[in-house]
């Protein structure tokens, strides 16, 4: 699932918002709308909690995932998806259009977050304990 998760990291760079006849991936939509003071008030936080989440998660969880510890990383994982979904929310609430980027990397993310969840509770019933195996 980590992997699912570093997916939807991916999809941050592409087509996030449209204005007018262009659209903007997250990275140009976070960096012109901060820099023109565009999106202000929760929207904003929510774009940049839920940017930040989405790539600390990911990273996090692969980290995990590398060193063996794949509920861990599952862990880490599953806050992909709320937080890519904490940004769209955020995204619909702006003057933007959302376009498809947004919707397959928020779609990978609850993806993940869901295979996390799966990972984490199947890891919990063959162990029988709350721990990392």
């Amino acid at each position: 699932m980590a992997w699912l998760g570093v997916a939807a990291a991916v999809g941050l760079l592409l087509p996030w918002a449209r204005s007018g006849d262009r659209t903007r991936s997250s990275i140009e939509l976070l960096s012109s709308a901060n820099a023109l003071g565009v999106i202000e008030g929760w929207p904003r936080v929510a774009l940049f909690v839920g940017w930040f989440g989405v790539v600390a998660g990911a990273a996090v969880g692969l980290v995990f995932v590398a060193w063996d510890r794949p509920r861990l990383g599952a862990g880490a994982t599953a806050v992909v998806g709320p937080a890519l979904v904490l940004a769209l929310v955020g995204l619909r609430l702006t003057p933007f259009g959302v376009a498809w980027g947004a919707w397959v990397a928020s779609g990978l993310g609850v993806t993940a977050s869901i295979g996390s969840g799966l990972i984490h509770l199947n890891g919990q019933a063959m162990h029988g304990k709350s721990g990392d195996s």
